[in-house]
């Protein structure tokens, strides 16, 4: 297959009658995000730019990209559905043959210290961080504040910044959320309060490439790696079990082989919340096959749980005088 049929499939494929053939759409081409769990819409498609976005997950890409991941199928694959989806017979037996030119790797943006460091200021100006101190000692507060350099934003009232940091300590982004400082979950209602520190300053062409949250305390240890999706119960289990590197990961769908490679040679061990179970498992099967020198397992500690929306913060806020 040449460019330039490539180049008309693109065109002639409308990502957003392509996207709302497989999930709901609104009007605007907002819809909840196929690739993690949420229960309000995230993901953005834009028809004229062809491109999706997810602003809870970072998942992007075009029309080929979604079709891939939401089927879970090759390029080749996805070429073909989107040809087969508007019946173009021409090019759809050229599939077969076809081999990708290599994307051009776009450098990473980051953010100005000095936004980062004018947030971690006022790391208590937020719900999170009050309803942290309603469970912990002050002074665990204060460290796991230091330590995954917690921040605030006033975008929202007392939200919290939670800054991706890697292990060259550049600030790839900052993800901001609001809690409820007494329940200490996130306020969903009207909307799901979550956004993105580069979207909020509208930073021009921003390349977002996500790390793990946490990933900065990698750095001169060779300590066993604890995974979890939330940002939240990162921080928690890191108070209780301050032993092992606790990294927040976001979602499934972000725990790739690009961005394990920072774990390379060491334990890890995957804790999912209730009900995702299996394809956690099935990632750490994948992530053990490509990553023979790192070890993944994923821990069964919530295994037998069934209580909706119940995940690992809960079952260890729920058991802290057990773990004492």
């Amino acid at each position: 297959m040449q460019s330039s049929q490539l180049k008309f499939i693109k065109e002639k494929a409308d990502i957003l009658q392509v996207v709302k053939s497989l999930i709901p759409l609104t009007a605007k081409g907002y819809g909840k995000c196929p690739f993690h769990t949420e229960k309000s819409g995230s993901l953005k498609v834009e028809s004229k730019k062809g491109i999706f976005k997810c602003f809870g997950c970072g998942a992007s890409g075009d029309v080929i990209d979604f079709v891939m991941k939401y089927k879970s199928i090759t390029y080749k694959e996805a070429f073909t559905w989107i040809a087969d989806f508007y019946r173009i017979g021409d090019f759809k037996d050229q599939a077969k043959d076809f081999v990708p030119e290599p994307a051009k790797e776009l450098p990473v943006s980051l953010i100005p210290k000095n936004i980062f460091i004018r947030s971690i200021r006022h790391y208590f100006h937020n719900n999170f961080y009050e309803w942290l101190n309603r469970h912990f000692a002050p002074e665990s507060c204060f460290h796991a504040a230091n330590q995954y350099f917690i921040g605030s934003s006033k975008h929202w009232n007392n939200a919290t910044v939670f800054w991706q940091v890697d292990c060259d300590l550049s600030i790839r982004s900052g993800k901001i959320m609001l809690y409820n400082p007494e329940t200490g979950k996130r306020i969903k209602e009207p909307y799901n309060h979550i956004n993105w520190v580069h979207k909020v300053l509208d930073l021009p062409d921003f390349n977002l490439k996500q790390c793990f949250f946490g990933e900065h305390l990698l750095n001169g240890n060779n300590k066993m790696v604890c995974i979890v999706e939330s940002e939240k119960t990162a921080i928690v289990a890191s108070i209780v079990y301050p032993d092992q590197v606790w990294l927040a990961s976001g979602s499934l769908v972000n725990l790739t082989a690009e961005r394990c490679e920072v774990l390379k040679g060491r334990e890890v061990i995957l804790f999912p919340d209730v009900g995702a179970f299996p394809a956690w498992e099935e990632k750490a099967e994948y992530l053990n096959q490509v990553m023979p020198d790192t070890h993944f397992a994923v821990d069964q500690s919530l295994a037998n749980y069934t209580q909706k929306g119940f995940d690992l913060c809960d079952y260890i806020i729920d058991n802290l005088n057990h773990f004492k």
